[in-house]
């Protein structure tokens, strides 16, 4: 067979193989309060197309403590950042490691990226 072909034949399912092989795992809570998740944690593996997301209601100067909120994986996530009197309203899309969505994870590298709307 001719070498450019096989090379298209490669390149072709090249991406099909990424795609498959590789599920993001993300962290999976139905509901956050008072900075514990209620339900026992799981996880759950990203499809084509899916993201981990994170959304989370906390104090404005305490971003990191969780009063509510809940993480999953989600196919539409629309990242926000927006800041209510004393409170801050947060949802952040994430692909870039496994568990990027967990709790524990710093929420300043996806704040820091989006868009602030302050309705003060």
């Amino acid at each position: 067979m001719d070498k450019s072909v096989l090379m298209l034949l490669f390149l072709g399912c090249f991406p099909l193989v990424i795609f498959q092989v590789y599920a993001l795992q993300c962290r999976l809570c139905n509901d956050y309060f008072n900075g514990q998740c209620t339900t026992d944690y799981t996880t759950c593996n990203t499809s084509a197309r899916e993201f981990c997301r994170h959304f989370r209601v906390s104090n404005a100067s305490n971003m990191s403590y969780i009063s509510i909120g809940h993480s999953d994986c989600t196919e539409n996530c629309s990242p926000f950042y927006i800041r209510h009197l004393d409170s801050a309203y947060i949802e952040y899309c994430c692909i870039d490691r496994d568990l990027c969505n967990d709790d524990t994870v710093p929420v300043d590298k996806y704040v820091k990226n989006l868009a602030q709307i302050n309705l003060n």
